[in-house]
Parts: structure tokens; sequence; C-alpha cells
């Protein structure tokens, strides 16, 4: 009985953390998606609007009501005889309609050759009052073929329900306002109700079928690979006439917690790299946009200020932008290494008379010549000098899930740290990538959270557990750290 509340609890208490997750995601969908309900709001109230000028077409019922009567020689028949009449009249009057006999003889009545208007009758509920409408788009016609019609009416009923006396209570005369007109008002209300609605299902569906990695629990939940740190999404303000500021953690501008998550993210990497006796590193990512090449420049920049020793290569050499991301001029690169036009160290540039060495690209080379020139031998020669000069070698590679630049340079490193744009790419391409990376046979140190909308404490210290997702990526238990990677001895 106890094992069975305790799982009743577990239960509620899981719904609850669902409810609440789900609430969280369209607030955060909401926060991204806010100008997409500003638009279907006014898309939603123009067209009501647009419909209303352009298309819509006033009409306009004139109606009458009458108590009804028939002659009878008993008078305790009358009650039942008008009932009786009132019912009949009620049933046969779309009859007597469709057959055209009252309508021929209300048009030979106007002189018209067809009747513009929609004609109605009825008996109303519980009463002995009948009720004749003519509803059409001209007010003056509606009326002059109601006239017709009770003139004509009882004379055509005749012949069906026998002699009846229709007595007037109630007459409209000629209609002034339409009867299907609506106010700019209620216009608008409807508009906002509609696109309100539009979008709401928009965000439900949007929340549903959307799979991404948000957190920590995902990615362990769906790989086995480590989160090696949550990078949160930053800011820089630009001042008044000066160029917008680098994100790098040596500038002022940068937030405390920004640098932080980076000086995490040294720690783990130079750990296990070390544990692994790596000296390469190439980093990568699903897709574009990830924020690869800024986790890449700030994860050597740390390093070089702790005193290590450190090359950064710009391996994306369809769109090189690590020279520009230290304001730097790529006058020699990565491509004139290659090909014989530089030598290597008249191609590697210093950074503020540090310990960080950029090798950048030297502009954007046509897609059908890469492959040519990472296959070069001479590339081979490049990664090689980079071990026997430097502490760490680190590759900004291209997005892995997009071409196989980042498989060849990976060929020639000893791991690969895969950077995820929290809530951005769909798993299912982020688990294609990481078999991608499987299949080179170098070893995945783990993945980089980048752009994290949550607390800041979410990139402290701590436990990881690992899922039983992709397996074959290795799990490597739990994690200690030591003074010796906050600091190298000069």
């Amino acid at each position: 009985m106890a094992e069975t509340e305790n799982r009743g609890t577990e239960t509620i208490d899981q719904e609850q953390i669902d409810v609440t997750h789900l609430l969280a995601k369209a607030w955060k969908q909401f926060g991204k998606s806010w100008w997409l309900l500003l638009l279907l709001l006014a898309l939603s109230v123009g067209a009501e609007l647009g419909y209303q000028h352009f298309f819509h077409v006033d009409e306009y019922e004139a109606y009458a009501s009458f108590s009804i009567s028939v002659g009878s020689t008993s008078s305790g028949m009358t009650n039942y005889n008008t009932s009786v009449s009132l019912t009949r009249l009620g049933e046969t009057f779309p009859y007597i309609l469709e057959s055209g006999a009252l309508k021929t003889v209300v048009r030979e009545k106007l002189g018209m050759s067809y009747l513009p208007v929609s004609i109605s009758a009825k008996v109303v509920s519980d009463t002995s009052l009948f009720r004749i409408g003519v509803r059409g788009r001209d007010a003056e016609i509606c009326t002059r073929v109601l006239d017709a019609v009770i003139e004509n009416y009882p004379q055509v009923a005749r012949y069906v329900i026998g002699k009846t006396t229709l007595t007037m209570l109630d007459y409209s005369g000629v209609p002034s306002s339409p009867v299907n007109g609506v106010s700019r008002r209620a216009l608008i209300m409807r508009g906002l109700e509609i696109g309100g609605l539009v979008y709401l299902a928009l965000l439900a569906a949007l929340i549903v079928t959307r799979r991404t990695v948000e957190s920590e629990e995902d990615l362990k939940r769906y790989t086995s690979l480590r989160c090696l740190a949550t990078i949160p999404r930053t800011f820089i303000k630009r001042r008044s006439g000066k160029k917008q500021p680098k994100l790098l953690v040596n500038q002022k501008s940068v937030s405390q917690a920004f640098v932080e998550a980076v000086n995490l993210l040294r720690i783990r990497v130079l750990r296990e790299m070390d544990r692994r006796e790596a000296k390469v590193l190439v980093l990568t990512s699903a897709g574009e946009l990830e924020g690869k090449s800024t986790i890449a420049a700030n994860l050597a920049l740390s390093c070089a200020q702790k005193g290590f020793r450190v090359l950064l290569i710009d391996g994306d050499l369809r769109h090189p932008s690590i020279a520009a991301r230290f304001g730097l001029e790529a006058k020699r690169g990565v491509v004139d290494v290659l090909t014989g036009r530089a030598e290597l160290e008249e191609a590697i540039q210093h950074y503020r008379n540090g310990t960080l060495d950029i090798l950048p690209g030297s502009g954007a080379v046509k897609a059908a010549q890469v492959p040519q020139l990472l296959g070069r031998v001479e590339m081979g020669e490049l990664i090689a000098y980079g071990r026997k000069q430097y502490d760490y070698v680190f590759i900004d590679s291209p997005p892995c899930g997009m071409m196989q630049d980042a498989l060849m340079l990976a060929a020639h490193s000893d791991a690969t740290v895969l950077v995820i744009r929290q809530d951005f790419l769909a798993r299912s391409r982020i688990l294609e990538v990481l078999d991608l990376l499987a299949d080179t046979n170098v070893g995945i140190l783990g993945c980089v959270i980048n752009g994290e909308e949550g607390s800041v404490g979410s990139y402290g210290y701590g436990r990881y557990g690992y899922g039983s997702g992709y397996g074959k990526y290795g799990a490597y238990g739990k994690y200690g750290y030591g003074s010796k990677y906050t600091k190298k001895p000069g």
C-alpha cells in the first residue's frame, strides 16, 4: 500500500514538473515569437476590416407581425382551428413560396421580372402570432415586397388552409439600418480573438513538435556525452560612435557570468585532454549560428591567460572569422601555408604579445577547393608543427552537419568538442552529427551548451549523470577538478 502511494505521489510530482516545464517553454517561445503574435493580430484585424470594407454588403429586413383568426360556425372551435391554422401556415408557407404562386402574384403586383429579396414566414413560438419578413439589399424594395405579400398572402393561403383573417400588430416600415451590420469595435475584437487563437495554436504545435536540447538534462537523456559547460547568453552594448566590442573574456564589457562559464569550460577541457594525452582539439557544431567560433576563440584566450602556449587555427576555410574576432588583419593565413605561398611562421600572428598565437583564414575559398586543401600533406605538417611548439592546438572548424570539412580536420586531431546552441537545432540532427564524429574514432570530450537563457548558476560545478542514449561515445563517470588546470607555471 505504501509503495502504491509513493508511486502515486511520484506521478503527481512528475505531472506538476511537466506542466511547469511546458509553461516555461511556452513563456520562452513567447519571448522569441511575440512579434508573430503582433503580426497575426494586425493581419486578423486588417482582414476583418478589409473584408467589411470591400466585400460586405448591407442587408435590410422589413417585417410585420399578425394575429390570425379562422372563420367558424362554432365559437368553441375557434381556438382549436386557430392553432391548427397557425401550424399549417408555418408548415405550408415554404411550399407556397417554392411553388411560385405567391412570388408570381407579388411580381405581377410590383411589375418586376424577379424578386431580389428573400421572403420568410414563421409562427412565433408559444403565441398565436405570425411573422412575415422580407430581406434584401434595398430597404425600399424590401418594404414594397412586404406590403405586396401582406396584401396577397391570405388570398394564396386560402386555397391551402381555408379562409383566414390577419390582424397586423407590428410593422417595421422602411428599415433604416442593416440587420447584418457589425460595429467597427466588434470587428476589431473579433480580429484580435482570431489572431490570438491562431497564435496559441501555432505556439502549442511548436512546443509539442519542437525536439531540441534545452538543458544538461536533455543532453544526458539523449546522449551519453558530458556537458562540459553551459555558456550564458550574453549581450554587449555598443557605445555611441564606437565599433561593436568583441565577445572575448578579456573585454571589460563582457559579463562575469560569461567569463566564469568559459573558465569552467577551460578547466574541464584541459583536464580531459591531459587525461587522454591530447594536444589538438577540434571545435565544431551541427549547424550554423550556434556560436562555435565564439567558444573556440574564448577557450583559446582563457587558456593563454593562464600561461599555456596556445595555437588557434581558423579551419573554416569557406567563412573564416577568427582574425576579425581578435581585431587582426589576415594578410596571410591557412590557405597560403597549405599552398606554399607563405611560411607557417610568417602566417602565424601573436595576440597582444601573450601566449596566444593565431593562424587566421586568408579569405573565403571556393567550396570545391576546400577538400583538396585539407587533404594536402601540408595540413598534417601544420598540425605536427603545432604539436611540437605549443601546449594546445585548437581548431575552429565548419559545422559538421553541413559539410565534411570538420571530419577531415578531426582526422588530424586528438579530440573533438561539439557546440550546441540551446533550443536551436533538432535533436535528431545533433545525434546524426555525433554519429559522424564517432565514426572518425577521435575521442569526443563532450558538448558545450551555448546561449543558455536560464539561471546563471546552471553552469556551476557539480556532478553529472549520463543516460543510455548513444552508448558508443562512452561514459566518463565523476569528475574532480584540481588546481593543476587553473594555472600553468611559466
